[in-house]
């Protein structure tokens, strides 16, 4: 999902000589369009506990003037919304041989000080899943993104009387 990004370099010189006021105003037009995406993403999330949807973050980087939406710290890890991966991108059908401690059939053997549980052997089926899109929703953003930036230079070219 990565994509190049044309005149980065130029891009990045001009946001490092922006002034300081209208910097701030940037970083905060960035803080509505982060809390405007997550909203739409927040919409769209699968709502079976509703622990995707409300795990949905906004990370602002004020600093860089850098907002991530989303599940910005998932790769950190073992995350418990790990699953979140297979929503958005879907799940191929498949099978695969899984041993498994069974902890509550059967008694625990004394081993020498090691606890032996009986295990159990089987083969776990899955169908396929297509992806449910609800992070990734770029055509929705570049409605909000354009939203966001006609503003901000309205009321910057307004403000230096342009």
């Amino acid at each position: 999902m990565t994509q190049t990004v044309e005149n980065l370099s130029a891009t990045l010189s001009f946001l490092a000589s922006v002034e300081p006021a209208a910097r701030r105003r940037l970083a905060q037009e960035l803080g509505d369009l982060g809390e405007q995406a997550l909203a739409v993403q927040m919409a769209a999330a699968p709502v079976r506990t509703g622990r995707l949807r409300d795990a949905l973050t906004v990370a602002q980087a004020i600093s860089g003037l850098r907002v991530r939406v989303g599940y910005p710290d998932l790769k950190s890890g073992r995350d418990p919304r790990f699953y979140a991966i297979m929503q958005e991108g879907g799940v191929k059908a498949g099978e695969k041989t899984v041993t498994r401690l069974n902890k509550r059939k059967g008694r625990t053997v004394q081993k020498g000080r090691v606890k032996v549980y009986p295990r159990s052997t089987y083969i776990m089926h899955w169908r396929a899943r297509e992806g449910r899109h609800f992070v990734h929703q770029e055509s929705r953003f570049d409605q909000l993104l354009i939203a966001v930036q006609d503003r901000f230079w309205a009321e910057t070219l307004n403000d230096v009387g342009a």
